[in-house]
């Protein structure tokens, strides 16, 4: 199937799996969506930030640099039909539509990196693959009376005394 010369084209390519009765296929069917839109997210993500290079990624290039990563910008007519309803559509709306799909992406690269939410499928900071460090972090984690007003519902005894144990820092994902 995978041969250039099978015939088949690559937008038709399926993934079969076989099982005993409907209820197992439907569950497993859910399990192989979830594992391509995953990996295909990681991909993307991990390509945007070795592109990056040294200098990392701001917050607010998470998204566009994604979509650019996955080829998926309004100027790629041939893989505008993998992403847009209407690949056809005017420049406007394919913009729109870019612009869309970068808010949304974004969004799932926050998820994708939440901490222990996929038990079977680590995320690219877990796998040390990517770093992640938060600007100012380590000004506030210092500063114990700041941070007690912005978190007063743990209150002082609740922090630890080398706060540095909870915080997620460059090449390495900590917890406590």
């Amino acid at each position: 199937m995978n041969d250039p010369y099978s015939g088949v084209p690559k937008e038709k390519r399926k993934l079969l799996g076989f099982t005993d009765n409907r209820q197992d296929a439907a569950l497993q069917a859910g399990h192989f969506n979830d594992f391509l839109f995953v990996s295909l997210l990681r991909g993307g993500i991990l390509r945007a930030v070795l592109n990056a290079g040294t200098d990392g990624m701001a917050e607010d290039e998470f998204g566009l640099r994604i979509v650019k990563a996955l080829g998926f910008t309004a100027n790629n007519a041939p893989i505008r039909v993998h992403w847009m309803l209407d690949p056809d559509a005017g420049a406007v709306i394919r913009e729109d539509a870019q612009r869309s799909l970068a808010k949304v992406l974004a969004h799932r690269l926050w998820t994708d990196l939440r901490r222990g939410w996929r038990y079977t499928n680590p995320s690219l900071s877990v796998l040390k693959l990517i770093d992640v460090a938060f600007i100012g972090l380590d000004e506030i984690a210092e500063d114990r009376e700041r941070l007690s007003a912005i978190l007063p519902q743990l209150g002082p005894a609740a922090f630890p005394h080398n706060l540095d144990c909870c915080m997620v820092s460059p090449g390495r994902a900590v917890g406590c």
